[in-house]
């Protein structure tokens, strides 16, 4: 992957090199690349940074389709004006959701404005902006804050748009799931909405690796899984179909 040469950043957002996620599930201030104080300037010198909002609230979509996102990386992001909500996307591209994303969204005072992915999204994630300036988008793989053993592992091409919507044609009808009973003993109930013909189900590990796939056939609605073979702790259901991936985290807690 290549990039355009780094961005120079505030003062703030250097000093935030010392910090350490403490909950590296719930937010992420440690990365690699492209330095760890500096963010991938793409953004700002092919678009100025973040798109601004016209008069009737419209705003463009700046996506790179050069490359896909990586785990362990930040985009420096010029141009965001506070009061704005924007949204932070990796749905589009061939690799998009190969692993479970996990965005940071921090301010130029070093401070955390969003993290996560939004409900019923695991790819895009929107906020409003606390301060004007330059933020630092962290991409990371849920559970490892700066360690990823996909760090070279395309995601989906990086994109940001404005006014509160995801605006990704990904996103437009895709099909949904969800886990119960959640935290499970070991025996789940996937329930599908929105699924088109056939696809796959998958339980996964955070590490990535793949515990169980079973083929779904088409207009099928719920599917249960034995999970009693696995040890206690966090997996995703992925939903595979048609080039696409939808993903739900749950829990084994015996």
């Amino acid at each position: 992957m290549k990039h355009i040469t780094q961005g120079i950043l505030s003062s703030a957002l250097v000093g935030l090199l010392a910090l350490t996620a403490t909950n590296a599930q719930a937010q992420c201030t440690t990365w690699v690349n492209p330095t760890d104080s500096s963010g991938w300037s793409d953004f700002n010198s092919q678009f100025g940074g973040a798109p601004t909002p016209d008069g009737s609230g419209n705003c463009a979509t700046n996506e790179i389709t050069a490359f896909e996102v990586y785990a362990d990386e930040a985009y420096a992001m010029n141009n965001i004006q506070q009061g704005v909500t924007y949204t932070w996307s990796a749905c589009n591209g061939t690799g998009g959701t190969a692993w479970p994303l996990m965005f940071t969204i921090i301010n130029p005072s070093g401070t955390v404005d969003a993290y996560g992915t939004n409900a019923g999204s695991n790819c895009a994630l929107s906020w409003t902006a606390s301060e004007t300036g330059t933020y630092l988008i962290v991409v990371s793989e849920v559970g490892a804050c700066g360690t990823s053993a996909n760090a070279s592992t395309n995601n989906g091409y990086p994109s940001i748009t404005c006014g509160g919507t995801i605006g990704m044609a990904e996103l437009a009808g895709e099909a949904s799931i969800e886990v119960f009973p959640n935290p499970s003993n070991g025996m789940i109930t996937v329930t599908l909405e929105g699924m088109e013909g056939q696809g796959v189900l998958e339980v996964m590990e955070v590490s990535g690796r793949i515990a169980l796939s079973t083929n779904l056939k088409a207009g099928e609605t719920t599917k249960r899984l034995d999970l009693s073979d696995l040890s206690n702790g966090t997996y995703f259901v992925n939903l595979r179909q048609n080039g696409k991936v939808t993903r739900e985290k749950f829990v084994l807690a015996r």
